[in-house]
């Protein structure tokens, strides 16, 4: 939660300083990033509201959008990586939250044997 909460601290202050370009992968993380930045930073949304995240793959327009990003806004945890790899500005929020905060599902192949709920944005101890 500290970390999250460091990030959009961060985010908010580099932002009155320079006006970023920044993608966001899902439609929980542009709500929440718009809210922080306001109107000063172009936020955008990649993956529009209805479409599935989980079988998305990138147009020509959104690799153009993605390489013109000041910074790109993605959930991790095996989600988005693989169309993301490539890119050195993405800020992978599902990595960054610490296990404790996560919604335990069982177990698993996860880290010490458990594997979590990825959908982050549902958990208010996350955000």
């Amino acid at each position: 939660m500290k970390k999250l909460l460091a990030i959009g601290f961060a985010l908010l202050l580099f932002t009155w300083v320079f006006a970023l370009n920044i993608v966001t992968t899902i439609n929980p993380y542009y709500l929440i990033v718009k809210q922080i930045v306001g109107e000063k930073s172009d936020v955008s949304l990649l993956i529009k509201p209805g479409s599935d995240p989980h079988t998305f793959n990138p147009t020509i327009s959104d690799v153009k959008a993605l390489s013109k990003a000041d910074l790109i806004v993605a959930n991790g945890l095996g989600l988005d990586n693989a169309y993301l790899k490539n890119y050195r500005n993405v800020l992978f929020v599902g990595e960054r939250i610490q296990a404790k905060y996560l919604v335990e599902l069982g177990v698993g192949d996860g880290h010490d044997g458990k594997i979590f709920n990825r959908h982050v944005w549902l958990s208010i101890d996350c955000l």
